[in-house]
């Protein structure tokens, strides 16, 4: 056959300002070879030991590639999914950026007074990553990670992420805050067509210790989540999520802790789709060091939704649950034994309107040697 030729090559970087201030770490690179165009399907595994659910949306009785989403209950995950390379290859070109920048004043400014004093409670870390496989022979787009006007006839795929975390008293026991920003792309070519996911989000957390044993934890955001798929328009979505949960702590000794939460949650479609959460709950934890852990968890989820229960949007918006009151219940046991085994048994549950419970159980045994 004709000799193909490929190419890789890697450049790494990373440094350290002021005894610890600032610091950060690159990597980039650069390749090309061939790839095998590919689509996807699904086969059916043992219940519970997949990734994926299947809902018959058209109650045809045929399994679809748009009536497979990934399951929320691993009762439901029963189908994986499968790449199957078709028999014709492209030429690919690949670049590959990471980047990471901290900033942590209190590395240098701990011991001072006055401003540095207080601005060394400050710190910030930021990550990007940004993956791009397309066709073209144009060198500053192929070797250009932010290159953004790649026609999409020669792109094959391209994500990235970015993730900034802004904090006040970062290491203080007693109180602090962080600003958090998310966002990342990713975007697939298929034999379908194109499939893009977006997710974009703003965090705002704060904690507070009244003492050793009481605490809250205030968690407020904003996210918007966009799916577009070419070829399936049906399961299309562009969602915005306002969302607040707020949790006391409380926590006597090592051993116990005892938690109240209660989340409020509002999603919304570009279509009109409206779904309105309230979700209280209580989660205790006991461990020891020795012998294990056991965590219990119950949640109260009252739904208030707008719209059609079924379809690929339905799914997205009710996570899995129904409008009207859901229960969930969850136990898990991590137990230490003799001769370096552990045992982990989980049981869920949950109750729907109009469904009866689904329990679900397992056990797995470890060894460690």
């Amino acid at each position: 056959g004709r000799a193909e030729n490929n190419m890789t090559g890697r450049a790494e970087y990373s440094f350290r300002l002021w005894k610890g201030l600032i610091s950060s770490s690159n990597f980039y690179e650069i390749g090309s070879g061939l790839e095998r165009k590919t689509e996807f399907s699904y086969i059916e595994v043992a219940p519970g030991q997949g990734v994926f659910t299947w809902t018959d949306y058209n109650s045809n009785g045929i399994q679809e590639l748009d009536e497979f989403e990934i399951a929320n209950f691993i009762d439901q995950a029963n189908f994986i999914r499968i790449i199957n390379p078709t028999a014709e290859y492209i030429k690919t070109y690949s670049n590959q950026i990471n980047q990471s920048l901290n900033i942590n004043p209190e590395q240098r400014w701990r011991n001072k007074t006055g401003v540095l004093k207080f601005l060394s409670r400050f710190s910030n870390q930021a990550a990007y990553m940004i993956a791009q496989k397309n066709t073209s022979a144009d060198f500053s787009e192929y070797a250009n990670p932010f290159a953004r006007n790649i026609d999409d006839a020669n792109l094959v795929s391209m994500s990235s992420s970015f993730r900034n975390s802004f904090s006040f008293n970062r290491g203080n026991p007693k109180a602090g805050a962080d600003y958090i920003f998310n966002a990342a792309n990713n975007k697939l070519m298929l034999v379908s067509g194109f499939d893009t996911r977006k997710t974009l989000s703003h965090t705002l957390q704060f904690r507070y210790n009244f003492s050793p044993s009481i605490g809250i934890v205030n968690k407020s955001a904003i996210t918007d989540k966009y799916y577009n798929s070419e070829f399936f328009s049906s399961k299309n979505f562009e969602i915005e999520i306002l969302q607040n949960e707020f949790q006391i702590n409380f926590q006597p000794n090592l051993n116990n802790r005892l938690t109240i939460k209660y989340n409020y949650k509002q999603k919304e479609n570009v279509g009109g789709e409206r779904l309105l959460v309230n979700d209280a709950g209580l989660e205790y934890r006991l461990s020891s060091v020795k012998k294990g852990s056991l965590n219990a968890t119950f949640n109260y989820i009252h739904y208030s939704y707008n719209s059609a229960t079924n379809g690929a949007l339905a799914y997205e918006m009710l996570e899995g649950l129904m409008p009207g009151v859901n229960l969930t219940w969850s136990v898990s046991l991590q137990r230490q034994l003799s001769n370096g085994l552990q045992v982990n048994l989980n049981y869920n549950a949950r109750k729907s309107p109009d469904v009866k419970v689904i329990h679900t159980g397992g056990v797995q045994l470890r060894a460690f040697f």
